[in-house]
């Protein structure tokens, strides 16, 4: 975000400044899992369509394909928490992992 000059604002849902790259990665599962936890509660885990996930870091997604960034992290992120949101993945560490491989960018292609 910062290279297509955003300014990041917390949300209700949680504060986009948490899942910086700069802070440790036991700080940004922490803020996933308390991210993950309020989605649930508001929305009875029911994955109701698009949500806040598909309009703020989808638009992270499309803005870095604007700039020529890839986002792997973004899109893994994305695609994990719709499978969380619809029921088809349970809310678990092993997620974790997942999303640890595309930091190390050992994601698959996206």
């Amino acid at each position: 975000g910062t290279a297509a000059g955003v300014r990041f604002e917390p949300l209700q849902e949680y504060n986009p400044l948490d899942f910086h790259p700069r802070l440790s990665q036991q700080s940004r599962y922490a803020a996933f899992a308390e991210m993950a936890l309020k989605s649930d509660k508001t929305r009875g885990g029911t994955g109701l369509g698009l949500t806040e996930i598909d309009y703020t870091v989808g638009h992270v997604v499309l803005e870095g394909e604007r700039v020529g960034i890839r986002t792997p992290i973004c899109r893994a992120l994305i695609e994990l928490i719709r499978e969380i949101q619809n029921g088809n993945r349970p809310l678990q560490w092993g997620n974790y992992m997942e999303l640890e491989m595309c930091s190390a960018l050992q994601c698959p292609a996206t």
